[in-house]
């Protein structure tokens, strides 16, 4: 299975406080300087995982699915 490279948002949305998390090449992604890169994974979840050590917050892009 091929890695794919994450990102975190760097600010959590107004209303709920969560950053979402998007894969690589995701449409819904804001522009790089609004994200951080968090590493390639070949899961999601692992993504998520160490997203989660970043921000208690965060979230899946309903886009990408990450």
């Amino acid at each position: 299975m091929a890695k794919k490279k994450y990102y975190l948002e760097t600010e959590p949305q107004s209303w709920s406080g969560v950053r979402q998390l998007h894969a690589d090449g995701c449409s819904l992604m804001p522009t790089q300087t609004a994200v951080k890169p968090i590493g390639s994974f070949t899961k999601a979840i692992s993504a998520m995982m160490q997203a989660r050590k970043i921000h208690r917050r965060a979230g899946s892009c309903i886009c990408c699915k990450a």
